[in-house]
């Protein structure tokens, strides 16, 4: 029987290295780069709603 795991700090840095390259190692790019990945995350846009929603029951 095959385990498979996932390795969520391996994938971070597969991620994080992938932009750095992208960007060319210019830090205005590479905020640029997470911005545009980030306004495209269905997961940070729920976290966001139900920021949003906290806020205005408080």
């Amino acid at each position: 029987m095959k385990t498979k795991t996932f390795d969520c700090v391996e994938m971070q840095r597969k991620i994080r290295d992938s932009f750095w390259i992208e960007s060319n190692g210019d830090i205005k790019k590479l905020n640029e780069i997470i911005d545009r990945e980030l306004s495209t995350s269905d997961l940070f846009k729920r976290i966001n709603e139900k920021k949003e929603r906290e806020l205005v029951q408080a």
